[in-house]
Parts: structure tokens; sequence; C-alpha cells
């Protein structure tokens, strides 16, 4: 789960708007202070006054503890961001890589697969003509057999001319 940004933004609006309300506080304080250094002369004024000086002073240092806060609200959620949308995209990019292997280790498979069916299909070419050429080779015996034989026993040739002779 990542960092809302837009909630970060949002919390960082309202710190500045914390910060605005105690300016619109400060800002009632000074005119307090003036309006009493206006209208109460006193002793104990100088004490008052002192209080107030004192309490605008931690106003003014929580001012820019807010202002800070906020701007390292935003900043530090920008970064957060940023990281997550790096490490997003080195996510993809491994998945995409590893897709890509997947796809190498099919072609491959599917070379080895290609060139495994190519010897099946050549060895059975091989087998089928020899057992043509045996078959042929058989044939011209049986051929040359039964010609001797017909030769033989019609008396052709020269044998059967010379075997005529001696009946």
């Amino acid at each position: 789960m990542g960092v809302d940004v837009t909630k970060a933004n949002s919390q960082a609006a309202q710190l500045l708007e914390y910060a605005n309300q105690l300016r619109n506080a400060k800002k009632n304080l000074q005119t307090y202070k003036n309006e009493l250094n206006a209208n109460w002369i006193g002793t104990e004024t100088t004490h008052i006054f002192g209080a107030i000086d004192k309490s605008i002073q931690q106003i003014d240092t929580v001012i820019k503890e807010l202002e800070s806060l906020q701007t390292d609200v935003k900043n530090v959620a920008a970064e957060i961001r940023q990281e997550e949308i790096r490490a997003e995209e080195e996510r993809r990019r491994q998945e995409e890589e590893r897709r890509r292997q997947e796809e190498e280790r099919r072609r491959q498979e599917e070379e080895r697969r290609r060139q495994e069916e190519e010897r099946w299909r050549q060895e059975e070419e091989r087998r089928r003509q020899e057992e043509e050429n045996r078959k042929q080779q058989q044939q011209q015996q049986a051929a040359s057999s039964n010609k001797s034989s017909s030769s033989s026993n019609s008396g052709g040739g020269l044998l059967g001319f010379i075997s005529s002779f001696f009946k």
C-alpha cells in the first residue's frame, strides 16, 4: 500500500491552516497589547506586556514549526511516492524481463522440438529409402533367379544348346 499523496498534502494544508489561525491569534494579542498600552497605565503593565510578548514569541515558534512540518510532510510524501513509482517501474521491468526470458525459453523449446521432428522425419525417410532399396534388390534377385531358371528349363542360351547335344 502506497502513501496517499493527496491525503498527505491535505494534512500539510491543514498544518498551514493551523499556522494561519495562530497568526490571527498573534495579531489579536498584539492588538490587545496595543489597546492595553493606550488605555492602562500602571506598574503591572510591564509584566502583562512581557507575558504577552512571551506568548507572541511562543506563537511565532509554533508557526515556524508548523510551516517546517508542513514542508517536510509534503516533501517526504513526494519522495515516498517517487520511490514507490521507481519500485513499481522496477517491478514492471523485472516482470517484462521474466516474460522475455520465458518467451525465449519457449522459443528455444519450440526450436528443439522442430529440430527433433526434422531428425525423426529424416530418419523415417532414411528407413523408407532403405526398405525400398531392399525390396528393389529382392525383386532384382528374384528376377535374376527366375531368368536363370527359365533359361535352364527352356533350354535357351548357350547352356541349353550344349545340353541338347548330350541328350
